[in-house]
């Protein structure tokens, strides 16, 4: 009974219908989307919180550092 209902009623208010469905539709498309893009935001923050940390290297005096360090070899050393 309700089936037929449904299916008459698609038939003879076709705009109606499809009013219907879009009006549904689209918010739920929305608000999934939305829950969506939070979660991965909300996840990409704590990952980042996560690597956090201090990049501190720690070498003897003379030794070179990394090739791409664009600090002196000896930053306190005085030139007099």
């Amino acid at each position: 009974m309700t089936f037929k209902l449904i299916l008459e009623n698609m038939r003879y208010r076709p705009l109606r219908t499809l009013l219907s469905v879009l009006l549904i539709a689209i918010p739920v498309t929305l608000i999934l989307t939305l829950v969506g893009l939070s979660r991965g935001m909300l996840d990409e923050s704590k990952e980042r919180a996560r690597g956090v940390g201090a990049d501190i290297m720690v070498r003897p005096c003379g030794l070179p550092g990394p090739p791409s360090s664009a600090l002196p070899a000896h930053p306190y050393r005085r030139t007099w």
